[in-house]
């Protein structure tokens, strides 16, 4: 008869076993957070404490709880758009025909600017 595990494999099967015991701890806590754990801290006056930067604080661990338009920059709330009015078809008349206007005066365009010509240079003279 022949054994299926020798005492190393035997030994990295314990390890990982524990390791993965181990490290699973941690991953289901986080799954397990209550709501209530992450509430917003209240004052006596049952108003959220905000940091002189005007952020909520929350207790617990994990992100903030879901907030309303006082701790979330980002809330928007929703609004119904209004209902369009009714309105009632009403026969509209053609416009009147506009009466017949004499042609405008055009007035005769301005000479054109005045341009600066220089006087022509005089030849250059050959030194040699």
């Amino acid at each position: 008869m022949t054994k299926s595990f020798n005492k190393t494999q035997i030994g990295l099967a314990v390890a990982c076993a524990l390791a993965l015991g181990i490290l699973s701890g941690p991953a289901a806590a986080q799954a397990l957070a209550d709501a209530k754990d992450r509430a917003f801290v209240t004052d006596t006056r049952t108003t959220v404490v905000k940091s002189g930067f005007g952020l909520c604080w929350h207790s617990g661990f994990g992100p903030p709880p879901a907030a309303g338009p006082e701790c979330d920059p980002n809330y928007v709330a929703y609004v119904a758009p209004p209902a369009p009015p009714v309105v009632k078809s009403v026969p509209v008349p053609p416009p009147a025909i506009a009466a017949v206007q004499a042609p405008a005066v055009v007035a005769e365009p301005a000479p054109p600017p005045q341009i600066y010509v220089p006087p022509p240079r005089p030849a250059k003279r050959d030194r040699n």
